[in-house]
C-alpha cells in the first residue's frame, strides 16, 4: 500500500493543479494511479475536512485511489501513523 500525505505532496509540487476551494486532491490521485505505482493500493490522506464540510473522518474513492480526510482539526500525520500501526 502506498500512503501519501496529500496536502504536503501538493504543497511541495510547484505547479500543483488547483481548484477554487484549494489544491486538487483528485488530480493527485489520477497522477499516482496513472504512474508505475498505480498497480499498488494508493491511499491519500488529507488534513482536516473536505471542501464540502463534513465534520468527521470522510472517505471516498477517486481514480481508483482511496482518499481520506482526517476530520475537523486533525492532521493527516496522526491518521497515517494510526494506519501504519494497524497494519
Amino acid at each position: 500500500m502506498i500512503l501519501v500525505d496529500a496536502y504536503n505532496t501538493l504543497h511541495a509540487w510547484r505547479n500543483a493543479p488547483m481548484q477554487e476551494d484549494g489544491r486538487d486532491v483528485a488530480a493527485l490521485a489520477r497522477l499516482i494511479t496513472a504512474s508505475r505505482f498505480g498497480t499498488d493500493s494508493v491511499h491519500l490522506i488529507c488534513d482536516g475536512t473536505p471542501p464540502s464540510g463534513h465534520d468527521g473522518i470522510h472517505e471516498f474513492t477517486a481514480s481508483g485511489a482511496r482518499i481520506t480526510y482526517a476530520g475537523a482539526g486533525k492532521e493527516a500525520d496522526a491518521l497515517i501513523e494510526h494506519i501504519i500501526e494497524r497494519s
